[in-house]
């Protein structure tokens, strides 16, 4: 009698195989394109890093000036907010600590 399980567990001979072969086959199924065992790590991550790079899509100028321009706009405006806060209650404290009866 043929076990009805048997086709849920087909992928269990893999676990018995050596490394390099299960290793092997997990690449290609799963259409890795990573080179041979040999190259490094160091050239493997700066590959890795190149690909990603490739994928950036970078703004054109119109929109990195726009962009620019805003980030310094509120950069000012949100240091002029602290300052104004900071000499608020800078001038509280000073009044409450010097005030006598």
């Amino acid at each position: 009698m043929k076990n009805p399980y048997a086709e849920d567990f087909s992928h269990a001979n893999l676990c018995l195989r050596p490394n390099s072969q299960v290793e092997q086959e997990w690449r290609i199924k799963m259409g890795d394109s990573a080179k041979s065992e040999g190259t490094s790590k160091i050239t493997k991550f700066w590959n890795g890093v190149k690909a990603e790079f490739k994928k950036i899509t970078w703004p054109d100028k119109d929109a990195l000036l726009k962009q620019s321009i805003a980030v310094v706009v509120i950069s000012v405006v949100i240091g002029a907010i602290i300052t104004i806060l900071d000499f608020g209650l800078q001038y509280g404290v000073d009044f409450l600590t010097t005030f006598s009866l």
